[in-house]
């Protein structure tokens, strides 16, 4: 939707990063392409996993390993776009219901609440990479109007029975978007990130905590791909 209403006033390219064979990699060219966009894809490499995971540990102040995985991808694209603006869709699952937990949740709204604080500390965290590599980063869906219009809304326009982001999915088929209806993917798994960082723990005989654990070690320690881009 940002990148459908974004196109009115200005140029843009839409970017997925992913590793080789996830479900972004395989699908999200066909996904752009259905709905006009221009799409670059960037591709994460086993050998520069390690050194991402560190980084974005860092910049987090956190070795969760959940965390890290979604917030890759973004630092990704700050590092790899052309571009000196960037719009990204954080906020949307916190504001409209997004997440399955929240139908299940007693009081949802508490807890959307709660991960919107959480990702708001992540958010200016990313801003700060983003100004550091001499680019803006956006987040249109915390925006104060964006944010003052979902405390407005009733729940059952955000979470209906087994339908969520509800007001959002309807805002997009009235744009005609193909992706109104998809089922929601996480970008830490529909990306192979997860996939990937488990997979390395495996093959180090670590669970994925201490493996994130070890990346953070290594990139501090300066012994292992030091600054090694994806």
């Amino acid at each position: 939707m940002i990148a459908r209403l974004a196109k009115e006033s200005a140029e843009v390219k839409c970017y997925t990063c992913a590793m080789s064979g996830s479900f972004d990699a395989k699908h999200a060219p066909g996904f752009a392409a259905e709905d006009g966009l221009d799409l670059t894809m960037i591709v994460v490499g086993r050998e520069s996993l390690g050194g991402l995971v560190a980084r974005t540990g860092l910049l987090l102040n956190s070795d969760d390993p959940v965390r890290i995985a979604y917030t890759i991808p973004v630092i990704c694209v700050l590092e790899r776009c052309a571009e000196t603006t960037v719009l990204v869709g954080s906020g949307a699952d916190e504001l409209f219901g997004g997440y399955a937990k929240y139908s299940t949740a007693t009081d949802p709204t508490a807890v959307m609440r709660s991960d919107l604080s959480k990702m708001l500390v992540e958010d200016n965290a990313l801003r700060m990479v983003a100004k550091a590599l001499g680019k803006r980063l956006e987040s249109p869906y915390v925006s104060e109007t964006t944010l003052a219009f979902s405390a407005s809304l009733p729940m059952n326009l955000k979470i209906s029975g087994n339908h969520r982001k509800v007001l959002l999915r309807r805002a997009a088929a009235s744009l005609g978007l193909h992706s109104h209806d998809r089922p929601k993917k996480a970008a830490q798994y529909s990306s192979g990130i997860m996939k990937g960082m488990k997979r390395q723990a495996g093959s180090s005989h670590a669970s994925l905590s201490d493996w994130v654990r070890q990346q953070a070690w290594c990139q501090c320690d300066g012994s292992t791909m030091h600054g090694q881009s994806p």
